[in-house]
């Protein structure tokens, strides 16, 4: 008689739930500065082109967020179109801590990508990788199926709670003067 600490469903759901945790953090980070590479990932340039169609979240300083779009940064400014009203703002560079956006499909993307393999690998493992299937199914059809699904689950998961894009601007940035030695 065999004996397990956990039985495999239990394993599965573990695996699962432990995997939808990381999948809501899956997010990139980026440096915006006016002079970009190499003090920065991105220069204000970039980031126009970045953002041009998005709705974007923007954090200021103080705490604040707020929704916008038509974004445009400059030297010493960043205009939008405020999402909610419609109203066009405008703040001073060095007040803004980060512009986000979230991408759904990217988001889909990973779930499908990274659930559906653990998912399969870790059903699979449940089954102590053996060639003749968990619960006397034929090899790999239940952890296909397994797999399948997790992955399915994650796709639909990911899509919903999306890869999230920070663009953060440097708390102290040296004038232009300052960085180029004049």
């Amino acid at each position: 008689m065999k004996h397990h600490l956990r039985p495999p469903e239990l394993k599965l759901t573990a695996i699962l739930v432990s995997l939808a945790i990381c999948l809501y953090g899956c997010s990139s980070s980026y440096t915006v500065s006016s002079a970009g590479k190499p003090n920065s990932q991105y220069s204000y340039q970039e980031m126009n082109g970045e953002l041009n169609g998005r709705h974007v979240i923007i954090e200021m300083k103080d705490g604040r967020e707020l929704p916008a779009e038509e974004v445009t940064i400059s030297n010493d400014s960043v205009l939008w179109v405020n999402a909610s009203t419609a109203e066009k703002s405008s703040s001073v560079a060095r007040s803004v801590k980060r512009i986000m956006f979230k991408n759904h499909l990217v988001g889909g993307a990973e779930g499908l990508g990274i659930i559906c393999p653990v998912v399969f690998v870790g059903s699979w493992g449940a089954g102590g990788f053996s060639r003749e299937g968990i619960g006397g199914s034929d090899g790999w059809e239940l952890p296909a199926t397994l797999g399948l699904i997790g992955g399915g689950i994650g796709m639909i998961t990911g899509a919903i709670i999306g890869h999230s894009y920070n663009y953060e601007f440097p708390s102290t940035e040296q004038s232009d003067s300052l960085q180029n030695g004049k």
